[in-house]
């Protein structure tokens, strides 16, 4: 202890001593006037080329991003505040904070890489990607991600809410899709089929409740374990497969979908005088056929 109180008086005088003292008073004075002018072109630089060229990239998905305000952070971070993600021109994400971060360094090696994050008010979804020749690796995960969505088709049409939790990560050859891994788990809470339309019928606010899944990727294909689910509307199972295309929206779907009736929807059905009997099997089932594609999923009758 002794020894070190020595050392420190002994160093202190060594570099007020130190002959080329002056530089280190320039050495310093350039690296504030550096610091300063970072921090300033972060503040000050605009990011609507940034958001011009990532809308392009993601036109051909039909996406789009919007948002009140957009801000650069340093180190090489792009946030949008109130946000809008529309898909095919319509609202698809509205989250309360959503951020964009590259990794320059990652592109020396030849890897292009970016990290998204998604905030809500009840949780968040993180997307971690990295593109490296023809392999595309990503992690993507969420906590109580709340995601409302809707599906229309000619002869219905539905809306829907649920909460994501889980993980899912794995990597995909853009050009040889069997080779493509992926793994992880996904579970839904609190799913309600907020609103369903099959021609001048209107089913609202059914309750489906939770389901969870382990979720596996080989031979160019993703495949879901069967689901069940139980709610106090709806009682059933899912078995589903995509069938990876090299671009992603044209994925091809394939299973089977069986549900139970619980009593308030059999009286909603009942009371609108629907032809129950066509549909329905041994009173309370529906068996549905899953097809179309990723972007524009199709049901049928078993």
């Amino acid at each position: 202890m002794k020894r070190i109180k020595e050392i420190i008086p002994y160093l202190y005088d060594l570099v007020l001593q130190f002959p080329f003292k002056k530089y280190w008073v320039i050495g310093i004075s350039f690296f504030i006037f550096f610091f300063f002018t970072l921090i300033s072109f972060y503040k000050n630089f605009p990011p609507h080329p940034i958001i011009k060229n990532i809308n392009a990239s993601l036109h051909p998905f039909g996406m789009e991003i919007k948002a009140e305000e957009t801000k650069i952070s340093f180190p090489f971070k792009i946030r949008f505040l109130s946000p809008e993600i529309s898909y095919k021109n319509k609202r698809l994400l509205s989250p309360q904070e959503m951020s964009i971060r590259i990794y320059p360094l990652k592109y020396i090696f030849g890897k292009k890489g970016l990290k998204t994050k998604i905030k809500t008010e009840e949780g968040y979804a993180e997307f971690d990607m990295t593109f490296y020749k023809k392999n595309l690796n990503f992690k993507i995960k969420g906590r109580n991600f709340r995601y409302e969505g809707e599906i229309e088709m000619p002869l219905y049409k539905l809306s829907y809410s649920l909460f994501l939790n889980g993980q899912i990560e794995g990597k995909i050859n853009t050009e040889e899709i069997s080779s493509s891994d992926i793994n992880g788990n996904v579970e839904i809470k609190n799913f309600v089929l907020k609103n369903l339309e099959v021609g001048n019928f209107e089913l609202k606010d059914i309750q489906i409740g939770e389901m969870e899944s382990r979720i596996t990727g080989k031979n160019g294909s993703i495949s879901f374990g069967d689901i069940s689910f139980k709610g106090s509307d709806l009682e059933g199972n899912v078995n589903l497969e995509i069938i990876l295309s090299r671009k992603l929206i044209l994925s091809r779907l394939k299973g089977n979908l069986s549900v139970k009736l619980g009593f308030r929807l059999r009286q909603m059905i009942e009371d609108m005088h629907l032809p129950s009997q066509a549909f329905l099997k041994d009173g309370n089932r529906i068996d549905l056929k899953i097809g179309g594609t990723l972007g524009n999923p199709s049901f049928s009758m078993l």
